[in-house]
């Protein structure tokens, strides 16, 4: 009977010290999940990786050790996790005391400055400012300073084609038309090709292009198309987002090798509505400049 209380006693001794072993350095199941979850506050607030990451080893580290019964280094593990989500925390926090008050003070002069910019270019401006705000708003300052870094860096590009879209705007009001003939004999082509563009003081603008004759030994074509929608401009650039284009005729002859004979058809007219800016043109100023010509 001795013998047997001996066993037992035994026994309960060796899982006492095995559960003391495990459980080391105060670092329980319960302690390790809430630096878990510590780390995963600071990760969703921006906290760069390098600021955590060996706290993330010393977690896969410590359990390591711990499957191993490796008591004494499961204990070091376990310091060092203590160690490291604190130096982590500490750098957020002084991060915070150091940067927030300047970034939302950059912040503030951004949108002093939109305030200059209209159209595309507030737009552009708007479309990194909701960025900035929406950071802000859930506190998110590590990642709203990169965004204000960018936004203030791109900013005098932003403000440099409010200038050149402004001054160029009021010129374009009015209708202007570019006729360009192609007649070269060599190549059989003898045909002409308009275009005419009217921008109105609303906004929005009317366009239509037409080609006549022939194109290439085996073509001619007689089309045109036009359109409507609105007008902006990018810098120098003329925007035009079409929201509407109407075929008003389509007629492609070619020059049958067989029959040598011409022979047409006749593609089909419509009038649709576009909505997914597949229309859209860009055309630089300079080149509208040089090559169309205001009537009126």
């Amino acid at each position: 009977m001795k013998r047997l209380t001996f066993k037992v006693l035994s026994a309960v001794s060796l899982s006492a010290l095995l559960a003391f072993n495990l459980q080391c350095g105060g670092m329980n199941q319960k302690k390790l999940a809430d630096v878990e979850n510590r780390i995963k506050t600071l990760t969703a607030k921006g906290v760069p990786d390098s600021v955590i990451v060996d706290t993330k080893l010393y977690i896969v580290n410590y359990t390591t050790a711990k499957k191993l019964y490796k008591s004494n280094d499961a204990a070091k593990y376990a310091d060092s996790i203590m160690i490291g989500i604190e130096l982590a925390e500490k750098w957020y926090s002084d991060f915070i005391a150091a940067n927030k008050a300047n970034i939302l003070n950059s912040i503030t002069s951004f949108n002093a400055e939109k305030t200059k910019l209209t159209g595309m270019q507030l737009r552009a401006a708007d479309s990194i400012g909701t960025i900035i705000d929406s950071l802000v708003k859930r506190d998110l300052i590590v990642d709203a300073q990169d965004k204000v870094k960018e936004a203030l860096a791109i900013l005098p590009s932003i403000l440099k084609d409010q200038q050149k879209a402004s001054k160029i705007k009021p010129l374009l009001t009015g209708t202007w038309k570019d006729v360009h003939k192609v007649a070269d004999p060599e190549t059989s082509q003898n045909y002409t090709e308009t275009s005419v563009y009217t921008f109105k003081g609303d906004g929005s603008f009317e366009g239509s292009e037409s080609r006549k004759g022939q194109s290439t030994p085996f073509m001619k074509e007689d089309w045109e198309f036009l359109s409507t929608g609105t007008f902006d401009l990018k810098g120098d650039t003329i925007c035009l987002f079409v929201t509407r284009e109407k075929c008003t005729r389509q007629k492609f002859t070619h020059l049958d090798s067989k029959t040598n004979k011409w022979i047409e058809k006749t593609g089909a007219l419509y009038d649709s509505t576009i909505t997914n800016h597949g229309k859209d043109k860009y055309i630089p100023y300079e080149y509208f400049k040089a090559n169309f010509k205001k009537s009126k």
